[in-house]
C-alpha cells in the first residue's frame, strides 16, 4: 500500500522535516514508525520557494534522511502544489475571503485524489500555512478520508519553535542556533523535542455520492452534499424541465422514472395510503389500478417531452393489461441508482419509495411541507 504524507505549509518548510521525523524517526507515545513513499505539499508560490531553498537547495530534506538511515522518498518539484484562481494564475498569498475559497478547492481536491486509490494509505499534516488551510485540509479528510488515512499536527519544544534555523532534533550533540530576538544562545538541536499529536475526526466518506468521488468539485459543493444527508431535505419537481430538485441540487431521471416518483410524491403530498406492490406469484391482471394510476402521470411527462400528439410506446403495451413486479422493482431500482450517484448513498435512502416492512405498502416518506410540485 503506498503511503502518502500531504502537508499544508506557509513560510515554514521546518514543517516538513518535523514532520517526517515525528513520524518515522521518533513517533510519540509508543506509536508505530510510519515512513510515507511519497510527501506532497500544498501552499503559495512564496511558500513552495522558501521550500524549494530550504529543503532541496541547502539539503535539510536529504540530510535527515541521510542522518536517520531512512528510506528514499518520493520529494520533488512534481511534489509541490500550488494554489490557483480562476485565470489559472498561481496565488503569492491568502488575503482575501476569495483567496481562501481557491485553497480549499485545491486542498479538497488533492485530498480527493489521493483517496481515490484504495491501495494508497494518506497522513495528513495540519500544521503549516495559515490557519484556514489547516482547517480546510482537515476538513477535507473528513470528507474523503477513510479507514486507513490518519491526521496529525507536529509540536515543537518552545525553545526551537520559532528558529527558521532548526528542521529536525540532530542525532548527535552538535549544534548552535541563533534566536529569533537576536541573542546568540547555544541551543543545541540534539535537545530539541518534537511531538506528534494525532487527531481523530469524523469520516463522512460514505455520505457522499459517487459522482463527488470520482470528478472534481467545489469545497462548498462538498460540503452541501454532505448537509444534504444529515440536515432538512426539500424536494422540488419540475414537471415541465422533468427534473427532480433536492435543496436545489438537479438530478434528471428517464421519462418513466420520473413519472414513477411524481406519482409517488402526488400520492405522499395528498396523504395517501401506501401502495401494496405487486406480487410476484399473481397475474399483471390484478394489478390494472396500478398501471392505470402510474400510466395517467406517464402520458403527462409524454405530452411534455413530445409537445403533441403521443402514442402507444413499449411502456404503454406492458401496461396495457396491468403492472407486474418486475415492472414496479425495476422503477425502484433505477431510480436509487440515479440518487446515490447525484446525491449519495445516505440521501438516496431519505429520497426513495421504500416499504417500511414487508406487506406494508410502498411510500414516499416525505411529509407535504417538503415536497414541491411545479
Amino acid at each position: 500500500m503506498k503511503k502518502i504524507l500531504l502537508l499544508v505549509t506557509g513560510m515554514s518548510p521546518q514543517i516538513v522535516t518535523e514532520t517526517l521525523y515525528g513520524l518515522a524517526v521518533k513517533p510519540t507515545d509508543g506509536q508505530n514508525k510510519w515512513t510515507p513513499d511519497e510527501i506532497h505539499v500544498i501552499s503559495t508560490t512564496g511558500g513552495l520557494t522558501q521550500i524549494r531553498a530550504s529543503l532541496f537547495k541547502d539539503g535539510h530534506f536529504d540530510r535527515l534522511l541521510d542522518e536517520y538511515q531512512l528510506p528514499t522518498i518520493l520529494f520533488d518539484e512534481s511534489c509541490l502544489h500550488a494554489i490557483y484562481n480562476e485565470n489559472e494564475t498561481a496565488l503569492t498569498d491568502l488575503k482575501t475571503p476569495q483567496d481562501n475559497e481557491y485553497a480549499a478547492n485545491a486542498i479538497c481536491e488533492q485530498v480527493r485524489l489521493f483517496t481515490q486509490d484504495d491501495d494508497t494509505e494518506v497522513h495528513v499534516s495540519i500544521a503549516g500555512g495559515r490557519k484556514t488551510m489547516g482547517f480546510y485540509a482537515g476538513y477535507a479528510l473528513s470528507l474523503y478520508g477513510r479507514v486507513q488515512d490518519r491526521m496529525s499536527h507536529v509540536l515543537v519544544s518552545s525553545d526551537f519553535e520559532s528558529s527558521r534555523e532548526f528542521f529536525y532534533p540532530a542525532p548527535t550533540p552538535q549544534t548552535t542556533f541563533i534566536t529569533p530576538n537576536g541573542k546568540t544562545e547555544r541551543l543545541d538541536a540534539y535537545d530539541a523535542q518534537v511531538w506528534l499529536a494525532q487527531i481523530p475526526f469524523v469520516r463522512l466518506r460514505h455520505h457522499l455520492p459517487e459522482k463527488t468521488l470520482l470528478h472534481k468539485a467545489k469545497f462548498s459543493e462538498v460540503v452541501e452534499r454532505i448537509a444534504l444527508a444529515t440536515g432538512d431535505i426539500r424536494l422540488e419537481i419540475n414537471t415541465q424541465t422533468q427534473t427532480i430538485l433536492v435543496n436545489n441540487i438537479a438530478c434528471k431521471l428517464a421519462p418513466r422514472e420520473f413519472a414513477f416518483y411524481l406519482w409517488f410524491a402526488k400520492r405522499a403530498q395528498q396523504k395517501l395510503e401506501a401502495i401494496i406492490a405487486p406480487h410476484k406469484d399473481i397475474p399483471s391482471t390484478e394489478y390494472h389500478h396500478l398501471a392505470k394510476d402510474f400510466l395517467t402521470e406517464y402520458q403527462h411527462v409524454k405530452h411534455v417531452i413530445g409537445k403533441g400528439e403521443i402514442g402507444h410506446d413499449a411502456v404503454d403495451n406492458t401496461l396495457k393489461n396491468g403492472m407486474d413486479r418486475t415492472f414496479f422493482d425495476d422503477r425502484l431500482t433505477n431510480i436509487r441508482k440515479a440518487f446515490k450517484t447525484i446525491y449519495g448513498e445516505e440521501t438516496a435512502k431519505r429520497l426513495t419509495i421504500n416499504t417500511k416492512r414487508k406487506g406494508t405498502g410502498y411510500k414516499l416518506d416525505l411529509s407535504t411541507q417538503q415536497i414541491e410540485i411545479k
